[in-house]
């Protein structure tokens, strides 16, 4: 407090008292001020000008103090204490904030290091960042993320901890990140939390956060990743969490952020939680069920997460063909929303397992790397394989008793052998789970059963082609009988399918429409099959011309699945090798229809002509298919615009309705019908610039209540799109509020918009012109980019011609007329060695 006595001597002399001369002034100001008299040596001592210093009299602070406007020294002390220990606190914190902040990349860039990832190609996880977001600005102090192993918890924590750090987003909260084998090793179980943070941040033995007044307008953001591998057998693991949950119910502005696996959470940490009973109503989204083996709170990663991996990891590095999230099929982008099955798919991705579009590939890599081939295999392979003739390989789905799997190996003991490892690593990484449910006598039974379906498909199927030296045509049929009454049936013969078509085995599949009913007709396997011929293998033409020998296969086909997102690249040669086999009306059409559209998206014109011309002979009526229907109104579209008659034109609203009432008559739900009718049909006539007509289809149901017919949140959604694309003033869109391309932005995200790609592109064009007008011009072209690409990789070359003028017309707009040039001059190159109409008709 001397110095600060003597700083403001200084202030108020003027000058800093650096020589004799200041001494013998600054004793006479005394005088003259005070009345009383400090000798020049006495200043001279407490100013360090001479070599012997000594303490200062009350006598000489008094008169000091009385100099710099106080009574006394001890009203200097009363008025000065209070700030000088502010300054020693303010200096405290912001070296708490250094060494937090150089501790917590330390252990981001650890993290980074290990996932192999640099730190400027980590994605940010949005509802990581929605989830502490929302903590920070709440009265809550604590949340959890819970998942199962590589789920992305620690990249996500690490990539807002080190965004937030190097951006310096908060001027006085303090942000420690910490995981938990970090705090294994750093951690003493015999303190609190509060006395250890105090010395590992601050670096003194006094507990910082007894202060109220010190952490008065600050937050101490403590964020500890991993909780559950603090150490193996979960004893330090649960301590270190029961003086948490105590520090977080102790002290003020402080937030905690923990991640745990799954299977820890649910069966240990949970419970530390639900029995503090002033901690509870703290913690924010609580999982509050401990019984729930399989709770999460992180969604599967979205669109744009997953397009933002891929950018990073595959396109950068290969820039000939640029991967996007839409290439994939749905079963392979349902498996790689998950994050560490996305890590996956990144180190093994080829063109070549693209084009398969095989998620086996992925689930047989997890497999080596988390079972056959990683720590404890030997025991984990006994556990699945106990598990799986328990279920006698799938014919019998119930979960087994944890009993029954612990009478034959010790997977609850933590100190005998390697089990317990084992079984609680296959829990943890979620291919394994637990769920204690109420048996029949009251009693609470722990049940085990397999969490990945995938995975456990992928066993079965190859038990099943193991057992029979392979896979041949006989095996279908063992399958049919065996599987007759198991949910799994479908999936094992789609599974055996996918690995016959893979190895070209003709034999195998040559004859598949011969078998039972309860095979040939079933829609998921059509699906699936349809999407195999996705892979044009040599086999494909055989197998069709093949199917196409079987009036049920044909039947089944035409009724039950159009693939127009593959239209153009490998749909397009099934129809064409089914054409000379389609025998009915509907067949007919069915083939024509979808090859005249394919070829106008193609702009081969003359062949479109051709294709046209013979499906004038053919009679719609109430005996066509639903698909047929839907690809007949579309090619009315098509074909009224590419040859520019105005009667066409003119009666294309009566014709489409004609159309829509054969396939309404169909359906029990009217309503539904409709809708879904026109919603194939709507994004056709926008296609031709025709939103008027577009609009109009769109009013026809617009007056009916449809969530009370309509339960399906993607089809509501397209409808939403497609009212916001046609609502146009002289021919411009309608700018979407912030919230509405909020909203929009969320739901292109999360969801598949009826895996459409023709939506998808819709609904990426509304985006990006929202986008622009908002000045975002990354998120532009970002978008844009993304709907250029899908109709580049999927040869839809009449709408590419269309994306392009609209992007010239709208990067006109805002006096980009360079940019704009260059896309219309590119949009004229696609057109000029084909049908040249074709550029002024979209």
């Amino acid at each position: 407090m001397l110095e600060r006595l003597k700083a403001r001597v200084e202030e108020e002399f003027g000058e800093k008292i650096t020589t004799v001369k200041h001494c013998q002034i600054l004793s006479e100001s005394i005088r003259d001020k005070c009345g009383g008299t400090v000798s020049e040596t006495t200043l001279r001592r407490q100013w360090n000008l001479l070599s012997k210093t000594s303490k200062p009299s009350l006598h000489t602070l008094n008169l000091l103090s009385q100099y710099v406007n106080y009574e006394s020294w001890d009203d200097f002390l009363a008025k000065n204490s209070k700030v000088e220990a502010s300054r020693d606190e303010v200096f405290q914190w912001h070296l708490g904030k250094q060494n937090a902040e150089k501790y917590s990349l330390g252990s981001v860039n650890y993290l980074f290091k290990r996932a192999g990832i640099a730190a400027e190609d980590v994605i940010k996880r949005y509802f990581v960042d929605d989830s502490i977001g929302a903590l920070l600005d709440s009265n809550f102090k604590a949340t959890a993320l819970v998942g199962p192993g590589g789920y992305g918890k620690s990249l996500g924590m690490a990539s807002w901890v080190y965004r937030h750090v190097k951006k310096r987003r908060f001027e006085d909260s303090i942000i420690f990140f910490i995981n938990g084998s970090q705090v294994d090793g750093l951690y003493n179980s015999s303190v609190s939390i509060a006395s250890w943070l105090s010395t590992q941040v601050f670096r003194t033995g006094d507990n910082v956060f007894a202060n109220n007044d010190y952490l008065s307008n600050r937050q101490f953001i403590l964020i500890v990743d991993a909780l559950d591998e603090i150490d193996s057998t979960l004893t330090k693991s649960n301590t270190f969490f029961k003086k948490l949950v105590d520090f977080i119910g102790t002290y003020e502005n402080v937030k905690v952020v923990v991640s745990a696996r799954t299977s820890v959470w649910s069966r240990e940490l949970v419970y530390e939680i639900l029995g503090h009973e002033s901690s509870h109503s703290q913690w924010m989204g609580l999982i509050t069920n401990p019984l729930n083996g399989d709770a999460t709170n992180l969604p599967p990663l979205n669109y744009k997460e997953i397009q933002d991996v891929l950018d990073n990891q595959i396109n950068k590095k290969n820039r000939k063909k640029k991967i996007i999230v839409d290439h994939l099929n749905f079963a392979l982008k349902e498996t790689v929303s998950h994050p560490y099955m996305l890590k996956i798919f990144v180190s093994i991705y080829s063109e070549e397992m693209l084009l398969l579009q095989n998620y086996n590939d992925l689930i047989d890599e997890f497999v080596s790397r988390e079972i056959v081939n990683s720590k404890w295999a030997a025991e984990k392979l006994d556990i699945i394989n106990f598990i799986l003739k328990s279920q006698d390989y799938g014919k019998r789905l119930q979960p087994v008793k944890k009993n029954d799997l612990k009478d034959k190996y010790p997977v609850h003991l933590r100190k005998n052998g390697n089990y317990f490892a084992a079984y609680e690593h296959l829990l943890a990484f979620g291919i394994l789970s637990e769920e204690t449910v109420e048996n029949r006598f009251k009693n609470m039974v722990t049940q085990v059963d397999f969490s990945h379906s995938n995975l456990r498909d992928l066993l079965i199927i190859r038990y099943v082609v193991e057992r029979n030296n392979g896979v041949d045509f006989n095996l279908f049929k063992i399958v049919d009988q065996e599987y007759c009454n198991s949910d799994l049936k479908v999936r094992i013969v789609n599974g055996l399918y996918a690995l016959a078509y893979s190895e070209n085995n003709f034999d195998a599949l040559k004859d598949f429409y011969s078998l039972p009913p309860s095979i040939t007709l079933d829609k998921d396997i059509l699906r699936a099959s349809i999407f195999q011929f996705r892979s044009d293998r040599p086999i494909q033409s055989l197998l069709i011309k093949e199917y196409g020998k079987y009036t049920a296969a044909k039947e089944n086909l035409t009724n039950n699945i159009f693939d127009f997102d593959g239209l153009n690249t490998s749909f397009n040669k099934m129809l064409e090798t089914l054409l000379p086999l389609a025998n009915t009306p509907n067949e007919r059409i069915y083939c024509l229809a979808g090859l005249a559209i394919s070829n106008a998206q193609l702009l081969k014109y003359d062949d479109f002509l051709g294709l046209s011309a013979d499906l004038f002979d053919i009679k719609v009526d109430k005996t066509i298919g639903t698909y047929s229907l839907i690809i007949y109104g579309i090619w009315k579209i098509y074909y009224a615009y590419i040859l520019h008659n105005k009667e066409y034109i003119a009666s294309l609203l009566d014709d489409l309705h004609r159309v829509e009432e054969f396939y309404v008559a169909r359906y029990e739900n009217k309503t539904l019908a409709r809708v879904n009718f026109y919603l194939e049909i709507i994004p056709h006539l926008l296609l031709f610039k025709d939103s008027r007509r577009a609009n109009s289809l769109l009013q026809s149901f617009s007056d009916i209540s449809l969530p009370k017919v309509i339960d399906d949140p993607k089809t509501l959604m397209a409808i939403d799109l497609y009212k916001k694309l046609c609502n146009e003033e002289n021919g411009v869109l309608k700018e979407l509020t912030p919230f509405e391309s909020f909203t929009l932005e969320r739901q292109i995200n999360s969801l598949s918009l009826n895996q459409s790609y023709i939506n998808r592109i819709c609904a990426y064009v509304l985006l990006a012109y929202s986008c622009l007008r908002m000045n975002d011009q990354e998120k532009f072209m970002y978008y844009y980019r993304n709907a250029l690409e899908i109709s580049g990789n999927c040869k839809y070359k009449l709408a590419e011609v269309a994306l392009l003028k609209y992007l010239a017309k709208i990067l006109a707009e805002v006096n980009l007329h360079k940019e704009a040039q260059s896309f219309r001059d590119y949009s004229v190159t696609l057109v000029e060695r084909h049908f040249e109409n074709f550029y002024d008709l979209v």
